[in-house]
């Protein structure tokens, strides 16, 4: 009997019919003789049995009597009314049976009621007389039984089985409406994502696409942005005319604010014909964000995770907030960290082998470049992430095998090469300014910046928002079981060094960032692969529970950032400038917030890409329509500006310890960069006109400024406990001859030296009768003003027009009467 189908599943199916089950009841009952019903009426069941069973070609006939018996005016005779009798017993016996099957055993039941096995039952010899059989059950029992009762046990037999044919005569329709159809419990394995696996055949394609759409749709729309893109438009425009490409120019001086590589970059996209410095720039850091995604999976291949996981990973890169915004902003340092990271991934797959001279030598090419664009970091960190992992793995003799060795060799012949060119063919100077400012700056702070070593750990989770609530999904348990650990300790294995080489890089990198005097969190785009490729791996192993919480969480935090930025903009004043925008920001963010709560999805990796399409959406308004309010704050086009005003009158310009570029952007005269205060010193002591621009912290931690020096205009910073902005001062020694004169009062008439002295022995002259003023040489030591065609004079000449000779002549030639003379008392 376990072939037998479940009566639950047969009613799921209102469209089935019958005739399945009913055939094999009768089969049963047909195979099992009606001796056991012989004590209802003995002589009733001998005349049945007496009877011989229809013939198949009786079938007709026997469907018109049984519609006949089923009529309201038919009294069916006593024979009927025994077989009927017994058919319904068979049927009872039957349901009580179908009940005690197994679900186990119902599986295996086919759809239309009949079992696998059961290929016997499609006779016409048994379906007619079954179907007679139920027809008769159905509509002749209970007006029969009140003609001939029954015996007790026949009552209650007949009493159930009519109450199991009522409740299945109710419709499915009307039964369905009175009880709610019960929730499907979620499935134990994620299911298959079609979209997903889609995207995963052209995982790099569709990463570049992504990308391309986050950056490249507002590229049209915005100016510079401030400080980072203005510095490269001003050093590519220096550059692009220079002869000498191998040292970044800047009013006509090799720049070393900056390492050189990303001024290459730039200039290089920068000759594509038709094309601007202005859009070249912005389209360089484009390609940098799609660098670094590109290069977090292919990290995430080299250490062995299948594809789909290694495109979630990508995903999440641009699926954070803040390093969604960065990339599209800081061309440098993304640029920075996708060599970084295409360095991990070339030396993780060089260490899965016992020796790779491919592997190693791009390795160490790409920690080159990185070098060459961020500073020494850019070798240090997979350098020691390799060490470490040979540590690790019980191997430190790995470290000194040819291919290291090799890669190493090449390094050091592509950075020091150019050191070497730089100091002996360009100048000194150049390299004097850029190892102590920029190579060795991180590591002269150290001291300095440890008290303030938490600073960039507190940052590292507002980088990784929305996502970061991952850490909330995890399941903990398995840190207190024994095989958690047992499983890292088999990273030892050189099949499960990748996962090692992860975890390593990324505690290295931590603790690098933490030490160094790097306080912009726009370095921690190195750390960020790291973190994206075992959130990935993470996602990867949730079930559909986890999966349905993880999203609703992310659509609680998308709907209190929503909620939050109505809040701020029109109810507070924490925001100093108005965000244009906002409205659509916020309507993004609700919208995420209902779809991700509503349609949870089930597999977690396809719903990364529902997050990353979010973010993607959110950048377009925040740089189309936001951005401007937020460039006005950090823009150093104001003070630029002013500085340019006042190099139009002859002041020089002069930027001391900070970038120039941002401010050389938009002045046109060329900037005297200067980095210690005896250069600054100097050149305020020489008898110039000087404008000078300077950090907000070195202007109020210098207690030596002269006092010619007046603040003339600021720029507060936007985040405060990151400086304090940049001052402007002017020192004025002399007037300037393009300054427009000022209106004099008029002076007395001044007296020679010569005549000074005999006007104290004569007597008083009385004042002459009114006359023209004339001008005489100043007797002091000071300069008087100049016409614009002519020199300054000192206190010894004359004037060398002719109108003023003749004037002083005609008024040395007055003699001195007696009638004017007045005598002394």
């Amino acid at each position: 009997m376990s072939d037998f189908s479940d009566s639950t599943k047969s009613q799921e199916k209102p469209k089935g019919t019958e005739e399945g089950p009913t055939a094999t009841t009768q089969k049963d009952t047909t195979e099992a003789p009606f001796e056991q019903e012989e004590t209802v009426d003995e002589v009733v069941s001998q005349n049945i049995l007496s009877e011989e069973p229809p013939a198949p070609e009786d079938d007709s006939s026997k469907k018109v009597a049984d519609t006949q018996s089923s009529s309201p005016e038919h009294i069916e005779p006593p024979t009927s009314f025994e077989y009927e009798n017994k058919s319904n017993d068979a049927e009872e016996a039957h349901a009580s049976k179908v009940d005690d099957i197994e679900p186990d055993d119902a599986r295996d039941t086919a759809e239309d009621g009949t079992t696998k096995n059961d290929t016997s039952d499609t006779d016409d010899e048994v379906f007619v007389p079954a179907a007679a059989s139920k027809v008769s059950s159905r509509f002749g029992g209970t007006r029969v039984e009140a003609i001939r009762p029954e015996t007790e046990s026949m009552s209650s037999a007949t009493a159930t089985l009519s109450h199991d044919t009522a409740s299945a005569e109710v419709p499915p329709q009307s039964k369905a409406k009175k009880e709610k159809k019960p929730k499907e419990p979620l499935p134990d394995v994620a299911p298959e994502s079609k979209f997903l696996n889609s995207l995963a055949l052209l995982p790099c394609l569709t990463l570049f696409i992504f990308a391309a759409l986050q950056g490249g749709i507002a590229l049209f729309f915005r100016d510079l942005w401030p400080l980072q893109e203005t510095q490269a438009a001003a050093v590519v425009k220096d550059t692009l005319t220079a002869a000498n490409w191998l040292t970044p120019m800047l009013d006509g001086k090799p720049y070393s604010a900056a390492m050189p590589l990303y001024f290459w970059f730039s200039s290089a996209v920068a000759l594509i014909p038709d094309i601007t410095i202005t859009f070249a720039v912005k389209a360089c850091t484009v390609l940098s964000s799609i660098l670094f995604v590109l290069s977090t999976y292919l990290f995430a291949r080299a250490v062995g995770i299948g594809k789909k996981t290694s495109l979630t990973a990508g995903l999440l890169t641009m699926a954070a907030f803040l390093p969604a915004v960065t990339m599209q902003l800081n061309g440098l340092e993304t640029l920075f960290a996708a060599l970084v990271t295409f360095s991990h991934a070339a030396f993780v797959m060089g260490w899965k082998r016992q020796r790779s001279f491919f592997w190693l030598i791009a390795g160490f090419i790409c920690a080159a470049a990185a070098t060459l664009t961020g500073g020494f970091p850019g070798l240090f960190l997979p350098l020691f992430s390799i060490m470490f992992i040979s540590c690790w793995r019980k191997r430190p003799t790995r470290f000194g095998e040819w291919d290291v060795a090799g890669g190493f060799g090449i390094y050091l012949t592509i950075v020091f090469s150019w050191f070497a060119y730089v100091y002996f063919a360009v100048q000194p100077e150049y390299l004097l300014n850029l190892v102590p400012n920029i190579l060795a700056a991180p590591f002269k702070g150290v001291l300095t910046h440890l008290p303030y070593w938490w600073h960039m750990l507190a940052m590292l989770p507002f980088m990784l928002l929305p996502w970061l609530i991952v850490i909330l999904v995890l399941p903990w348990t398995k840190v207190f079981s024994i095989t958690f650990y047992k499983n890292i300790l088999a990273t030892r294995n050189p099949e499960n060094v990748g996962v090692a080489y992860l975890w390593l890089s990324a505690l290295l990198t931590c603790a690098l960032y933490c030490v160094l005097d790097y306080m912009t969190p726009v370095w921690l785009l190195v750390l960020l692969p790291q973190i994206a490729i075992l959130a990935a791996r993470a996602i990867k192993n949730f079930s559909p529970l986890r999966s349905k919480v993880f999203y609703r969480f992310l659509a609680i935090v998308f709907l209190g950032a929503g909620a939050g930025l109505i809040g701020l903009v029109n109810f507070t004043t924490l925001i100093p400038f108005e965000i244009q925008g906002w409205m659509y920001i916020s309507a993004i963010m609700l919208a995420a917030a209902g779809i991700f709560w509503i349609r949870s999805p089930l597999n977690s990796r396809a719903g990364v890409i529902g997050l990353t399409l979010t973010a993607t959406l959110l950048i377009q308004p925040l740089f189309i329509m936001s951005a401007p309010a937020i460039s006005g704050l950090i823009s150093t086009k104001d003070i630029s500006m002013t500085m340019e005003e006042y190099a139009e009158k002859d002041f020089e310009p002069v930027v001391y310890n900070a970038d120039p570029a941002p401010f050389a952007y938009f002045v046109t005269s060329p900037i005297t960069h200067v980095f210690d205060l005896h250069s600054l010193t100097t050149i305020l002591n020489s008898k110039k006109n000087v404008v000078l621009i300077m950090h907000a912290t070195d202007w109020n931690n210098w207690l030596t400024k002269p006092e010619s020096l007046e603040l003339v205009g600021t720029l507060p910073p936007v985040v405060p406990h990151l400086g304090q902005g940049f001052v402007l001062a002017v020192q004025e020694k002399k007037a300037s001859r393009y300054i427009a004169p000022q209106p004099v009062e008029p002076q007395p008439e001044s007296v020679s030296p010569e005549t000074q002295q005999p006007v104290e022995e004569e007597p008083k002259v009385t004042p002459a009768p009114s006359k023209p003023t004339l001008e005489t040489p100043q007797t002091d030591n000071e300069e008087e003003l100049a016409p614009l065609d002519e020199p300054l004079n000192d206190n010894s000449t004359t004037a060398t027009s002719a109108d003023s000779k003749v004037k002083q002549e005609a008024a040395m030639a007055i003699p001195i009467t007696p009638e004017r003379v007045v005598p002394k008392n």
